[in-house]
């Protein structure tokens, strides 16, 4: 998520930005993809959850949240659409899910009558940690491999060949490659 954050443009102009997709649209489209990002950790969040109701044999209670789920994107819709346009939508969804992640949650928890959430959250955000610096130095080293324009395209390009020391922090490489 964080990676996905972080290098939003570059990814989404090594993939679509070429004839008609212009500069404009990457940006828009990297806004956009800003926006959905953030609902990332709720969208898996409500697969687990609704998962466990689903082994506890209830399939009513997700279907009902998500009906809450599915109003809340419409109402926010229509809310964001206006002032941000595209990338409202990408907010909305984002915003919907974790509602829906929310109110599935406290649903469990009244449920089972309680929830070690400090057991849960604390692994969970230290795997989200490790993940996200994972991210940024793959981002890194994918970026520089790639040579794209973002770090100066055949003019001064970067290369990981070209820097030993940075090479092996990045890929966690044990020897650098040999020039």
């Amino acid at each position: 998520m964080a990676g996905l954050i972080a290098l939003k443009e570059p990814i989404v102009n090594l993939l679509f930005q070429r004839g008609e997709f212009t500069y404009a649209a990457t940006q828009g489209t990297a806004e956009a993809l800003l926006f959905y990002s953030i609902g990332i950790w709720s969208i898996v969040g409500v697969r687990v959850i609704t998962a466990t109701f689903y082994s506890m044999q209830d399939t009513k209670t997700p279907v009902k949240i998500a009906a809450v789920g599915v109003a809340s994107n419409l109402l926010l819709s229509l809310i964001l659409m206006g002032p941000l346009r595209h990338s409202g939508l990408a907010l909305a969804n984002s915003l919907a899910s974790g509602i829906n992640f929310l109110i599935l949650f406290l649903s469990l928890r009244k449920k089972l009558h309680s929830i070690e959430w400090k057991k849960i959250a604390y692994p969970s955000f230290r795997s989200s940690f490790h993940l996200a610096s994972w991210d940024w130095r793959a981002g890194l080293c994918c970026a520089v491999n790639s040579g794209n324009k973002w770090l100066g395209g055949n003019k001064g390009r970067l290369s990981l060949r070209d820097n030993d020391l940075l090479h092996p922090y990045l890929c966690h490489s044990k020897q650098p490659f040999e020039k």
